[in-house]
C-alpha cells in the first residue's frame, strides 16, 4: 500500500485548525478577563461592606456630622464603583459567550473538513484495495491460462 492519499483541501483544514486554536486562546483570555472583573467587583463589595460596618459600629466616641457625611460619601463612591464593576463583569461575560460561540463555530467548520478528509482517505484506500484485488485476479487468470496451455490434452 502507498502513502496516505493527497487531500486537496489539506491547507484549508490546517487554516481551520489554526483558527480554532486562535479562538481557544481568545476564549481563555476572555475568561481570564471575566474572572479578573468578578474579583475586582467582589473586592469592591468587601470594601463597601467593611466601610458600612465601620460606620454603623458604635465606637468609644460619638461620630461627628462631618465624619458621618464622609462615611456616606465613601459608601456612595464605592457604590458607584461597584456599579461600574457590575457593568464590566456583564461586558466580560458577554465577551466570553461570544468567544465560546466563535470557538464552537470554528470547531464545526474544522470538523466538517476532517470528515471530508476521512471520507477521502477511506475512498482512496478502498480504491487501492479494489485495484489490488483486480491485480490479484489478473495474476490468477494469467496463471490459470498458462497452466492450461502446459497440461497434456487427453483424448
Amino acid at each position: 500500500m502507498s502513502a496516505s492519499p493527497k487531500f486537496r483541501l489539506q491547507r484549508v483544514l490546517e487554516l481551520r485548525e489554526q483558527a480554532e486554536r486562535a479562538r481557544a486562546v481568545a476564549l481563555a483570555q476572555a475568561e481570564q478577563g471575566a474572572q479578573a472583573a468578578r474579583e475586582e467587583r467582589e473586592a469592591l463589595r468587601a470594601a463597601r461592606d467593611a466601610q458600612a460596618e465601620a460606620a454603623a459600629r458604635p465606637g468609644d466616641e460619638a461620630m461627628s456630622v462631618g465624619m458621618l457625611r464622609h462615611a456616606r460619601f465613601v459608601l456612595e463612591a464605592l457604590d458607584l464603583r461597584i456599579g461600574g464593576a457590575d457593568q464590566a463583569v456583564t461586558t466580560a461575560e458577554s465577551l466570553v459567550r461570544r468567544a465560546q460561540d466563535e470557538l464552537r463555530e470554528a470547531f464545526v467548520a474544522k470538523r466538517a473538513l476532517e470528515l471530508l478528509k476521512e471520507k477521502h482517505v477511506a475512498s482512496a484506500h478502498e480504491a487501492e484495495r479494489t485495484a489490488d484485488r483486480q491485480r490479484m485476479d489478473d495474476i490468477a487468470l494469467t496463471r490459470f491460462h498458462q497452466q492450461g496451455d502446459d497440461r497434456p490434452t487427453t483424448t
